[in-house]
């Protein structure tokens, strides 16, 4: 009884053991965006660092980047975006690379936080057939902040402000030093009409 339970376990340990020993063929190392923070109707772009960990060379062919938010009626929608970058892209052994996403936001986005799915498609060099073959897909979360778009006109309208107090202050000084050249002039005009003005008659 002892050896076929043996039998039975050797097997499963092999198995294990080698699944646990196969690394994956890419990992998603760094995954971050431009911003902290972006407003709707704005956009931005996901930095993503794919590294091979595997015993050969492999390419990235697609980075996907999938956005889920609310819109202001609360309807909940995704959207996907893709790497722009030249693609597909070679990795070696032990070595890493990084690509971006762009993406843009709609305009009625409701503010708050979200979720970014980004998910790199890659392949591996096989020697023996000295082919590609598809190989892992890694995946990486981000979450994303959304401000409320008030505290955007509230910051363009406190800029508006500063704006006119500043051109206040310039046409105040300009004002000042105006009056001041116009003093300056009308005081020296006097000077010099009572310096050259004729001696007056005298009496016999």
């Amino acid at each position: 009884m002892r050896v076929n339970v043996v039998a039975v376990l050797l097997p499963l340990l092999c198995a294990l053991a080698v699944s646990f020993s196969v690394g994956y063929a890419a990992d998603i190392t760094a995954c971050r965006l431009d911003k902290s923070a972006y407003y709707p109707g704005g956009s931005g772009y996901v930095n993503v660092t794919v590294y091979n960990d595997k015993g050969d060379v492999i390419r990235v062919t697609e980075v996907s980047a999938t956005v889920n938010y609310f819109y202001v009626d609360g309807t909940q929608y995704t959207q996907t975006f893709y790497s722009n970058d030249t693609l597909p892209v070679t990795i070696a052994i032990g070595q890493s690379t990084s690509l971006s996403v762009p993406f843009t936001l709609p305009s009625n986005i409701a503010p708050g936080y979200g979720k970014v799915n980004v998910r790199a498609k890659t392949e591996i060099w096989n020697t023996l057939t000295q082919r590609w073959t598809q190989s892992d897909n890694p995946t990486y979360e981000l979450l994303i902040y959304v401000e409320s778009p008030y505290k955007q006109q509230l910051q363009n309208l406190e800029a508006a402000n500063n704006n006119a107090v500043l051109m206040m202050y310039v046409f105040l000084v300009t004002t000042v030093l105006f009056a001041l050249m116009l003093l300056v002039t009308i005081v020296g005009r006097r000077t010099v009409g009572a310096t050259v003005a004729p001696p007056s008659p005298q009496q016999s």
